[in-house]
């Protein structure tokens, strides 16, 4: 059984879509700051949801809240990437949200 039709369509452009313009020019979505974000999107939800649809072919809202600590953990995992080129993104006028945190932490001074 060859499963297709709009659902899948959608799910396909939209990876297609972010996959080529995280980086690309004019979009550039890691420049702009919502990098991390649009990969918690993609390879949570989407790609999940692609998934389950792919096998199942139907859709469930309960694979929505599944998908959800997919997204968190890879989302996390590149905000700790993106956190070592802090100094570098800012020398560039790169806008992440690594840099956005890092200007808003506390500051720990240590005294002995």
């Amino acid at each position: 059984m060859v499963v297709s039709g709009p659902v899948l369509l959608i799910l396909g452009i939209a990876g297609l879509f972010t996959g080529y313009f995280y980086t690309a020019r004019p979009v550039a979505l890691k420049y702009r700051g919502i990098g991390v974000p649009v990969v918690f999107f993609v390879m949570g939800p989407l790609m999940v949801i692609g998934s389950y649809f792919v096998q199942i072919a139907g859709l469930n809202p309960v694979v929505f809240l599944a998908s959800l600590p997919v997204g968190c953990l890879v989302g996390a995992i590149l905000y700790a990437n993106e956190y070592r080129d802090v100094y570098h993104d800012r020398l560039h006028g790169i806008a992440s949200p690594a840099i956005f945190w890092e200007e808003k932490r506390p500051v720990l001074f240590i005294t002995s």
